[in-house]
């Protein structure tokens, strides 16, 4: 990895933390930043249930969990799960109060501009007595784009919005192209608003490049599987 262009902040040196992990490259770039000074311990995977807003054909797809599980294994650190979305305050209380136990004192999260997430989990955190990190948050994209190729981090773009983006976007590599492109179509260049969700096939952190194969399309995701 090249040096930074960028100062972050980060957790003190040798900090226990866990991350909430989508499998998308934003949480993977904040792992990424977090594992400079810090300790991980899990990655936290919210598994949406019935009573999510989301489209259950994406995030309850047992296809999906398996991808986590091997970005878990090439980062070889392990991953735990809660069944709900990532709103569900008692489940989540209940998780982070289990890892404050283990002596963890951090979570990692990868948001970018969502205020109204970033309070949220402030709010949650707090409550706990857990401390959030948010490496990314209001950070220029421009800066962003340079970590994400500075730290070797390479995503396909597996969902889109169909009403905001052309879906031969999809099964495309994210990268700077991607990025000019999507500024183009005047919406958020790196889907901070839904527009679209990528899945990571290599990072700094992995032991070595996931493979994949392509299962299945539809006019708004393409289905794949790490190996």
């Amino acid at each position: 990895m090249k040096e930074s262009q960028f100062k972050f902040d980060n957790i003190p040196k040798g900090e226990k933390f866990i991350c909430l992990f989508s499998s998308g490259k934003d949480c993977n770039l904040a792992l990424s930043i977090a594992l400079q000074t810090g300790e991980a311990v899990a990655l936290l995977h919210c598994v949406f249930d019935n009573d999510s807003h989301e489209p259950a054909t994406y995030l309850n797809s047992e296809k999906k969990d398996k991808n986590i599980e091997k970005q878990a294994e090439v980062l070889e650190i392990p991953v735990d799960y809660c069944i709900g979305h990532w709103t569900k305050w008692n489940k989540l209380i209940k998780i982070y109060k289990k890892y404050i136990e283990q002596g963890v004192k951090y979570i990692v999260l990868g948001d970018l501009k969502s205020e109204i997430s970033v309070d949220y989990q402030n709010k949650l955190c707090k409550s706990v007595g857990l401390i959030p990190f948010f490496p990314l948050y209001q950070k220029p994209y421009d800066i962003i784009m340079s970590e994400f190729e500075n730290r070797n981090i390479e995503a396909i773009i597996s969902v889109i919005r169909s009403d905001k983006i052309p879906n031969n976007w999809l099964g495309k590599i994210f990268n700077r192209e991607t990025y000019d492109n999507f500024k183009l179509l005047n919406i958020d260049p790196m889907g901070e608003n839904g527009e679209f969700h990528t899945t990571v096939l290599n990072s700094d952190c992995f032991k070595r490049r996931l493979n994949y194969k392509i299962l299945g399309k539809d006019s708004r995701q393409i289905f794949i599987e790490l190996l």
